[in-house]
């Protein structure tokens, strides 16, 4: 286990709370603005539809903006998230549909605005909150604590495996690893949001399961064009959506979730 596993997190998380909690909304925005455009210029060159590629920054650059002005409609972007989640999560069970987006560049255009530009933003509109700091950093934190825990208890302990065809080295006790820091941390953070005992522990395992579907979304992504990473912008990371594959799907999924229910 490579010690330049754990660097980019170590230089990336102080940065990230500084631009989170010390400066105005508009260096968030920012910061969320330039992973978009990476992440869309990573997808375009996944699926190898580059040609097209300045259509979706023009129109991702429009809907981070978009979403720094809380003029996302929120009823019709649940129904959005909700079409296109339901079709990736169809498209790992039937992976020619994920197969179908590569094939022609006007689909690969539009459909990574949604799923890179659209669903990123949703961190904007969760910093935009009332409570939208203490938010971002309960969200950040149970997520990527599924993601260590499954890493780590996966590589020290991981014996069954091929469980998902497009992630074969995720292993049964790497997934046991991921909820347990999910929970760990939803259950230790879970008050700073206003969620109880009970509903720290729910969302802390919805936010593990919706993780794990955006990291097995990005694997099935890699695997149908035959690449390893999304990039190589960050060490043994890989790129910029190896690195937010599970933000991707939680951040909208916990901006509904919160609007429509526990913050209600």
């Amino acid at each position: 286990m490579s010690w330049q596993r754990f660097l980019p997190p170590a230089l990336f998380f102080p940065f990230l709370a500084y631009v989170v909690f010390l400066r105005e909304p508009v260096f968030f925005t920012i910061l969320i603005g330039a992973v978009v455009v990476l992440g869309l210029l990573e997808f375009y060159n996944m699926v190898q539809k580059e040609d097209w590629w300045f259509l979706g920054l023009f129109f991702g650059i429009i809907i981070v903006g978009q979403a720094h002005q809380n003029e996302f409609s929120k009823i019709a972007g649940g129904i959005v998230y909700t079409f296109i989640s339901a079709f990736l999560i169809l498209g790992l069970i039937r992976p020619f549909l994920i197969a179908y987006i590569s094939r022609f560049s006007i689909i690969a255009i539009i459909f990574g605005i949604g799923y890179v530009a659209f669903f990123i933003s949703h961190l904007i509109l969760i910093r935009n909150m009332e409570e939208g700091r203490q938010l971002l950093l309960y969200l950040f934190c149970v997520v990527w604590a599924s993601d260590g825990g499954a890493y780590l208890i996966g590589r020290r302990f991981g014996r069954y495996k091929g469980i998902f065809k497009v992630s074969p080295n995720k292993s049964i006790e790497g997934l046991l690893g991921g909820l347990a820091g999910s929970l760990a941390f939803s259950l230790f953070l879970g008050g700073s949001i206003g969620l109880n005992g009970l509903e720290s522990f729910v969302m802390g395992l919805l936010l593990s399961l919706v993780a794990l579907l955006g990291d097995l979304v990005e694997s099935s992504f890699k695997r149908n064009v035959g690449a390893k990473d999304s990039g190589n912008w960050i060490m043994e990371y890989g790129g910029i959506l190896d690195v937010f594959d599970s933000i991707i799907l939680s951040a909208p999924f916990f901006y509904y979730l919160y609007l429509f229910g526990l913050g209600a």
